[in-house]
Formats: C-alpha cells, structure tokens, sequence
C-alpha cells in the first residue's frame, strides 16, 4: 500500500504546478484583453472627429492653390505582407497614368500593385484628386492620416501602434490613398 500511495501523491504533487502554471498562463491572456479593448478608443475613428476641427482653419490656404474645396481625406489604406516599398513623409500626386505608374513600379508584389492601382484609380475617377504614400513599412499596420502644412503639401501622418505585434516574420507595406477635394 505504501508503495501505490508514495508515487501517486509524488505525481500529484508534481502536476499541481503544471496545472497552476497553465492557469497562470490564461489570467496573463486576460490581462492583455483590455490592451485591445482600449485600441479601439485610440484608432483613427477618434481623431478624424478631432481633426477635421483643425483642418478648416488651414483648408482655405490650400483650396486656390489646387482648385479644389474639400479637405484632404485618407479613403483607403491598404497593405500586404513582403510587398516592397519606401516610406515617405508626403503623400504623391496619382491622378494620371503615368503617375500611378511611377509610384506602384515601387512594389516587389504585383498584385498589391493592382490593388493601389485600383483604389487611386477610383479617387481620381471621382471629383477629387488622388495622392497616395507608403506610411510604413514594418510588423504592423499603423492607423494613417493626412495634414496639410502648405500648397499641394500633405504630409503623412502616422499613429502609434495600439499593441505591437512581438513577432514579425516579414515586413509590412502600408499605403494610404487620399482624396483632396470633391
């Protein structure tokens, strides 16, 4: 009997850490929940709602200069993984062909390619202008917008990462694709 009950309690003795290792584990999980519930809160959503605030005041300043009476106005980022790429701090003018051409020749992907070349395509088929850049390039896809600082200038402006990504197997490629005008 002594040598049934020495291993069994032996072996419980030694799964109970096991075991409350395990839980552990999930309570760490669960302490990482409200990172993501609070990235909603830090999104662009909330700062489009701030920043068209701020736009009007420098909008008149750039509306002659391109014709346009709309602020700028990011409508699409896309990305993809291993996809190429620079990164610019001002978005580039996309409206013709050759332009368009100039700017997706960048990338190593090309069916991303198309896709940029889709999405800019439909800005400029509607009334406004279209401008593209390469936010980032990196583990994550950051939240993008634009800010007029002078004439025909947008820069890109780049939000922080809510909760990062630890591993990163291959690079992202974000592009945003803004409309001015319209």
């Amino acid at each position: 009997m002594r040598r049934r009950l020495g291993p069994a309690l032996l072996l419980g003795v030694l799964l109970c850490p096991v075991v409350a290792g395990c839980g552990s584990e999930d309570a760490g999980t669960d302490t990482t929940d409200p990172g993501p519930s609070d990235q909603p809160t830090s999104t662009a959503t909330s700062d489009p709602g701030e920043e068209p605030s701020e736009e009007p005041t420098e909008e008149p300043s750039d509306a002659p200069a391109d014709g346009s009476t709309g602020a700028p106005e990011v409508v699409e980022v896309l990305h993809a993984t291993a996809a190429g790429g620079s990164t610019t701090e001002q978005f580039v003018r996309v409206d013709d062909e050759q332009q368009l051409a100039d700017f997706v020749a960048q990338f190593s992907d090309d069916a991303f390619a198309e896709e940029v070349r889709v999405a800019a395509a439909a800005v400029a088929a509607g009334p406004g202008t279209a401008y593209a850049a390469v936010a980032a390039v990196g583990c994550d896809v950051p939240p993008v917008d634009v800010e007029a600082t002078a004439e025909d200038v947008y820069v890109v402006v780049v939000g922080k990462v809510p909760g990062p990504d630890v591993e990163c197997f291959a690079p992202v490629t974000t592009v945003a694709v803004m409309s001015v005008g319209g």
